[in-house]
């Protein structure tokens, strides 16, 4: 995992959330949640603007066959 991006930080953050929406800002997950609307939600109510996007459960739903 060190040639990895962030060495490997990025992905053991995120370790928790697979199969999950997220906010994230940096290597910071803000809020998570099964629905990406909640996690929009989230954000408007508490001001605060960070990408969306679902945690991949699997190496095969990231589109790779590696291994984690």
């Amino acid at each position: 995992m060190a040639d990895w991006p962030h060495g490997g930080a990025e992905a053991a953050a995120l370790e928790p959330y697979k199969g999950r929406y997220v906010a994230q800002d940096g290597l910071e997950v803000l809020y998570d949640s099964d629905s990406p609307y909640d996690v929009v939600r989230w954000l408007r109510k508490n001001g605060l603007r960070a990408r969306v996007w679902k945690v991949p459960a699997t190496a095969e739903d990231a589109g790779s066959f590696l291994t984690w």
